[in-house]
């Protein structure tokens, strides 16, 4: 292997050899092709010397008028609390305006949600019988009989990656392998989000060119998370993002033990079950064993976004994905258990 070069691996359903076609040649991938031998990608490696821009989330492109969520909230044994997907610990989130939009309205486009260490994870995929390739992608990796933990989230508007074949889902594999070697992990540890326009490709030389900047922007702040629920919007006219704070009990004398969960989710029209037309992200930072988190939010969408209906269209990039990160520590909380109940 070259110096300059580092392999990630990815499902081997989608390592497959490319052929450079007069198709792909006006697209410009010849020069960007990435190599795919077997199940690794081959991504070339960003010079140590090349420092992102610094963001600035206050900035108009990551602001838009909040839903009225917190309105919205019933009473309960939580209380609702700031930060987004960055309020539990163990999470950072950064967002960007890559210039994928065709509109090209002043607005971020893409966003990055990591955790800290491998997170457990869960996933709910759209039932359309055409499912884009982010989709079909995030479907792979968590198929696989030991994979319970991811680190990332790469979402993405303005091009939708559906009914886009092979090419398609290569992109989807590129996005993967990019945002693994900017993170320093396995390809398959990064999940894959696009909304936008169905039948488009994603502009790969602006996506691609954005991770290093979203790597290097990562924050745990409050404003990065909305950034972020900013990022994946696409005709909706508000932002939906939310965080709740939840005492587990089990604490003693020196009080219950606290969980915090934050969300962010987009979704304007083709919304049906199953799900509503969204991308959503949850975070957690309960330590939850892997089979109770992954319940936990597929019961969440079924009795949530599997009940709302607006035109009768559902989407062929429908996804929901929970990350649990453990930082809030404890014992692990199992089905069954008060803890998961209340969780």
């Amino acid at each position: 292997m070259h110096a300059h070069a580092a392999v990630r691996s990815v499902p081997t359903q989608f390592a497959t050899a490319r052929r450079v076609t007069d198709a792909t040649k006006k697209r410009g991938v010849e020069r960007s092709v990435v190599p795919l031998r077997r199940a690794n990608v081959v991504v070339p490696r960003a010079s140590a010397d090349a420092k992102p821009p610094a963001v600035d989330y206050k900035s108009d492109e990551f602001t838009i008028p909040d839903a009225p969520i917190k309105d919205l909230v019933p009473t309960g044994a939580w209380k609702v609390i700031d930060g987004g997907v960055c309020a539990p610990k163990g999470f950072k989130a950064a967002a960007f305006k890559a210039k994928l939009r065709k509109s090209g309205k002043n607005q971020a486009d893409c966003c990055l949600i990591v955790a800290d260490k491998p997170a457990v994870v869960g996933g709910v995929f759209t039932k359309n019988r055409v499912a884009a390739a982010p989709v079909q992608y995030c479907r792979e990796v968590l198929a696989k009989p030991d994979k319970r933990t991811v680190r990332a989230v790469l979402a993405n508007a303005g091009q939708a990656n559906a009914a886009t074949g092979v090419l398609g889902m290569e992109d989807a594999v590129r996005s993967a392998a990019t945002v693994a070697e900017a993170l320093g992990c396995d390809a398959d540890d990064v999940l894959l989000q696009s909304t936008g326009v169905i039948g488009k490709r994603i502009k790969m030389d602006e996506l691609a060119g954005a991770v290093p900047t979203l790597a290097g922007n990562l924050k745990s702040t409050k404003e990065a998370a909305y950034a972020a629920a900013t990022a994946i919007c696409t005709t909706d006219l508000v932002r939906k993002t939310l965080a709740v704070e939840v005492d587990l009990g089990g604490g003693g004398l020196l009080g219950g033990r606290k969980a915090r969960v934050g969300g962010m989710g987009k979704g304007s029209g083709m919304i049906h079950p199953n799900m509503a037309t969204m991308l959503g992200v949850v975070t957690c930072d309960a330590n939850v064993e892997p089979e109770c988190w992954s319940a936990m939010v597929k019961r969440a969408a079924k009795n949530s976004f599997n009940q709302i209906s607006v035109d009768g269209d559902t989407s062929t990039n429908d996804c929901v994905i929970g990350l649990a990160s453990g930082a809030a520590g404890g014992g692990a909380v199992a089905a069954g258990a008060p803890q998961a109940e209340k969780l």
